[in-house]
C-alpha cells in the first residue's frame, strides 16, 4: 500500500512493502540481498568501464541514466523511516548520489 506524504517541498512515496524492483538505502544483509539492489548492483557492472573511463560532468549523466533505467523497471529508491518502519521514496538527487557512491565503492 502506497501513500504519499508532504515533506514541505514535494510529495514523498510512502511505501509498506518494498517491491522487488525498488532499491532499499541501508547497510546489512537485508538491503544487500535484496532484489532490486542486486539489479542496481548489474546495472553498476555494466556501466562501470563507461563511468570510469569519463569526465566527471559525464559521471554525472551515467549516474543519472541508471536512476532512470531503474525507475523505468518500475523501482524506487526507498530509505526506511526510523519513525514509523515504513520506506519512503528519497529524491532523484539522493537516488543518483547513491549510484555514484556504488559506482566509488565498486572502484576500491
Amino acid at each position: 500500500q502506497d501513500e504519499s506524504q508532504s515533506n514541505g517541498k514535494e510529495k514523498s512515496r510512502i511505501v509498506d512493502l518494498p517491491s522487488q524492483f525498488d532499491v532499499l538505502f541501508g547497510r546489512g544483509r537485508f538491503a544487500q540481498d535484496h532484489s532490486g539492489n542486486k539489479a542496481l548492483r548489474e546495472l553498476i557492472a555494466d556501466y562501470s568501464c563507461q563511468y570510469n573511463s569519463c569526465r566527471k560532468s559525464d559521471k554525472t549523466a551515467i549516474a543519472e541514466h541508471v536512476v532512470r533505467l531503474v525507475h523505468q523497471r518500475n523501482g524506487h529508491f526507498l530509505k526506511k523511516n526510523i519513525t514509523d518502519g515504513r520506506w519512503v521514496e528519497v529524491s532523484f538527487i539522493e537516488a543518483r548520489e547513491k549510484v555514484a557512491h556504488d559506482f566509488h565503492k565498486r572502484r576500491e
